[in-house]
Parts: structure tokens; C-alpha cells; sequence
């Protein structure tokens, strides 16, 4: 091995953003008066931090921010509105809900995951 330890990382994507199960609120508050159901978005896809480093030593809200700013000179390429995740009831309200994102709507669980509760959350890029 060459003695490279890796902190953190994630991984930054496009999806599809579905809002046919967002409340009527959380639509307008995001889209305005465009009335679409779906549109394209990018996505967290995954946040992960080393078991050898602590949320003191490296803490998730700067993860966060990375992938904010890996999205913020995307967005100034190809253009884009929101950014999305997928993420588990308790890790929405502890690190994604401080970090400006709101929920969406209910979202499936990962295989091998089907007893917790996951949520669709998103926040507006420009808002940033």
C-alpha cells in the first residue's frame, strides 16, 4: 500500500428529483409557481467518514460543505436547481436538516435496511 489514508470522501451525481409525493407546501415552497412533477437534480449519493477519525476531528457539516461546493462549480457548467439525498430519519434531523436541506417525501430503504425510516430531502443551490 502506498500509506494513503482516506479521511472521508463522497460521491456527487444526477438524479431525478420526484415530487409527486411532496406536499402541496413543500412543491410551491421549491418549485414555485412551475408546476412540474419531476426534474433532473444532483445528489449526495454517499457520505462517509473513516472509523478512525471522529465528527470532532472531521465533523459531517463539513462534508457537507465539500459537496456543496463540488455541486456549486458543476452548477456553473451545466446549470442545475436543487441538490438531493437520500437519508435516514436520524441522520436528516442530526446532519442534513442544520445544512439547509428540507424533506421531500418518504423514500424506500436500501435493501437490508427495510426496519429504519428514510426520507427524500433536498435544499435550493442558489440559496447557498
Amino acid at each position: 500500500m502506498y500509506g494513503v489514508e482516506v479521511a472521508a470522501f463522497f460521491t456527487v451525481g444526477l438524479t431525478s428529483l420526484d415530487l409527486t409525493r411532496a406536499s402541496g407546501a413543500a412543491k410551491k415552497k421549491l418549485m414555485g409557481n412551475i408546476t412540474m412533477d419531476q426534474t433532473g437534480a444532483y445528489c449526495i449519493a454517499e457520505l462517509a467518514r473513516s472509523d478512525r477519525f471522529t465528527s470532532e476531528h472531521l465533523p459531517g457539516s463539513v462534508l457537507i460543505d465539500e459537496a456543496k461546493q463540488v455541486v456549486k462549480r458543476a452548477r456553473s457548467y451545466v446549470a442545475g436547481r436543487f441538490l438531493v439525498v437520500d437519508a435516514q430519519e436520524k441522520v436528516f434531523e442530526r446532519l442534513y436538516e442544520p445544512a439547509g436541506f428540507k424533506r421531500v417525501s418518504v423514500a424506500e430503504a436500501p435493501r437490508g435496511m427495510e426496519d429504519r425510516d428514510f426520507l427524500t430531502a433536498c435544499c435550493v443551490i442558489k440559496d447557498w
